[in-house]
C-alpha cells in the first residue's frame, strides 16, 4: 500500500483545489515558512480520524476552511473543505477489493454549525468504515505513523513506563488491547442480552402455558355452551311437537263437541217443531170443546 496523491479543496490554506502528487522516490515536502507544509500534515490527520482539533491546529471545525474568520460578516467565502487521500492497494493492504482506493472527508456550514461527511471512491459512507479500515492497515491518528515536531524530544524525555506504552502503541499492541476490551465489553453486553432474552423466553412460556390451559377451558366453555344451545333448541322443537299435538288432541274433541251440538240442535229443531205440531193439535181441540160446549149448553137452555 503506497499513498499516491493528497487533493485538497478550500482546506486551511490551500485555495480552490490543489492536487499533491507523490510518485515513485518522494521523500519530502520543502517550502518557506508559513507556505503550508504543516497543513498537509493536518489534512492527512483530518482524514485519519483525528477527533481533536488542537492537532489539527484549529479551535473550531469550521476554521478549517479556506479563509474563514470567526465573526466575518461577510458571506462571500467558500462554506465547505474537504480532503481525499489516493492509496494504491495492488497488495490489497486495505480490506477493499481494488487497485486504487480513494478516501475523502469534508466539512460544510450548517449556519453557525458544521456538518462532517465520509466519501469512499466517491461513494457515501461513515466515519467507523474509515476507522475501521485504517485500523486494519495499521494507520491511525493517534498513533505514530506521523512524528510531528517536538515527537523526538518528548520521547527521549519519556519515563521507562510512557516510553514503553509509546513503543506498545507503535506495535500495535495498544490497538489490539482496545479491541480487545472492546470485544470483551460487546461479549459481555451481548451475555447480559442473552440471560435477559432467555428469561424473557421462560416467562414467554410460562405465559404460552398459561394461555394454552385458558385456551382450553375457553374450548371447554366453548363446546358446553354449543351444548346448551343445542339442548335449548331441541327442547323449543319438542315443546313445538308437544304443543300441535295438544293442539290436534284438542281439535278433535272441539270437532266430536261441534258434532254432538249439531245433533242437539238438530234434536231439539225436530222437538221444537213436535212441541208446535202438539200445540197446533191443542189449539184445535180447544176449539173444539169450546164448540161443543156451546152448542150443549144451548140444548140445555
Amino acid at each position: 500500500m503506497r499513498l499516491l496523491e493528497l487533493e485538497f479543496e478550500n482546506f486551511k490554506s490551500f485555495k480552490g483545489h490543489v492536487t499533491v502528487p507523490l510518485g515513485p522516490g518522494f521523500t519530502c515536502i520543502t517550502g518557506p515558512n508559513g507556505s503550508g507544509k504543516s497543513n498537509i500534515t493536518d489534512a492527512i490527520l483530518f482524514i485519519l480520524g483525528s477527533r481533536s482539533t488542537k492537532l489539527l491546529r484549529a479551535r473550531k471545525l469550521k476554521q478549517l476552511i479556506y479563509g474563514f474568520q470567526e465573526g466575518n460578516k461577510k458571506k462571500t467565502g467558500p462554506k465547505a473543505c474537504k480532503v481525499s487521500m489516493v492509496f494504491d492497494n495492488s497488495d490489497r493492504f486495505l480490506a477493499i477489493e481494488k487497485d486504487q482506493v480513494t478516501f475523502t472527508k469534508g466539512i460544510r456550514l450548517r449556519g453557525n454549525d458544521t456538518t462532517t461527511y465520509y466519501q469512499l471512491d466517491g461513494i457515501k459512507s461513515s466515519a467507523r468504515e474509515f476507522e475501521a479500515l485504517f485500523s486494519r492497515a495499521g494507520l491511525y491518528a493517534t498513533g505514530y505513523n506521523i512524528i510531528q515536531q517536538g515527537d523526538v524530544i518528548q520521547t527521549s524525555l519519556m519515563s521507562g513506563t510512557e516510553r514503553r506504552r509509546k513503543i506498545e502503541d507503535v506495535a500495535g499492541i495498544t490497538a489490539y488491547d482496545n479491541r480487545l476490551r472492546s470485544t470483551r465489553s460487546a461479549r459481555n453486553s451481548v451475555e447480559a442480552d442473552l440471560t435477559l432474552l432467555k428469561d424473557r423466553a421462560k416467562e414467554a412460556k410460562r405465559t404460552l402455558n398459561q394461555l394454552e390451559r385458558e385456551k382450553e377451558d375457553a374450548e371447554k366453555l366453548e363446546e358446553i355452551l354449543d351444548k346448551i344451545k343445542e339442548n335449548e333448541l331441541l327442547l323449543k322443537f319438542r315443546n313445538v311437537f308437544d304443543f300441535e299435538a295438544e293442539i290436534g288432541s284438542r281439535r278433535e274433541v272441539v270437532e266430536r263437541y261441534t258434532e254432538e251440538l249439531s245433533e242437539l240442535e238438530k234434536e231439539q229443531k225436530k222437538i221444537k217443531e213436535d212441541i208446535r205440531g202438539k200445540e197446533n193439535q191443542f189449539g184445535n181441540i180447544e176449539k173444539n170443546i169450546a164448540v161443543s160446549g156451546g152448542d150443549k149448553a144451548r140444548e140445555l137452555q
